[in-house]
């Protein structure tokens, strides 16, 4: 297994002690990164697809990263800690408290699709709207992957087929704003 500590610091950590806020701060980066990436990097091709440039594009992407992964680097800042920070660190789709995240609704493309639909034509609030399916797209498609978003009420592996349909849904949802943004590029 692997240790958060560093090889070579034993006399601080003990054999086989684990430093359990290493641990979690490394998780914590990773995981978070890792979403923070994919989310960006749709969100990236996205607004390549819709014509977005300059300002445009530099905000889609950061929105991406920051629906799919949240701010996952504030608690490592010299802040005050408080309810606030903690909430923008997580994620979008991990904002409800405890279990309340695994709600089958919540975690589906419902919301996403249906404010792409209603806001995705519109010039200021379009690459918003992309950026919101291409992070919510890659939190599902994660935990469908990986097993780690459980879901109320579905037995056996039908949480991942759930989590598989709905992120690739966002993902839909989110080129079809692209191609939005293009044609209203192209008229204007």
């Amino acid at each position: 297994t692997r240790s958060a500590v560093p090889r070579g610091d034993e006399k601080k950590f003990g054999a086989g002690r684990l430093d359990v806020g290493a641990a979690v701060a490394r998780l914590f980066l990773e995981r978070g990164g890792m979403l923070a990436v994919a989310g960006g990097l749709v969100s990236l091709a996205l607004a390549v697809l819709g014509g977005l440039h300059g300002v445009g594009r530099v905000a889609t992407v950061a929105l991406g990263a920051t629906f799919a992964g949240g701010l996952f680097f504030l608690p490592f800042l010299p802040l005050e800690p408080s309810a606030t920070l903690s909430l923008l660190a997580r994620p979008v789709m991990a904002w409800p408290p405890g279990s309340w995240a695994g709600f089958p609704l919540w975690q589906a493309c419902f919301w996403p699709l249906g404010a792409a639909i209603l806001l995705g034509g519109s010039r200021l609030l379009g690459p918003v709207m992309m950026a919101l399916c291409a992070g919510t797209g890659a939190w599902l498609l994660h935990g469908a992957s990986t097993g780690s978003t459980e879901i109320w009420w579905m037995p056996l592996d039908y949480d991942r087929l759930w989590l598989l349909v709905h992120g690739s849904l966002c993902r839909v949802g989110g080129l079809g704003v692209a191609g939005m943004q293009k044609m209203r590029r192209r008229t204007t």
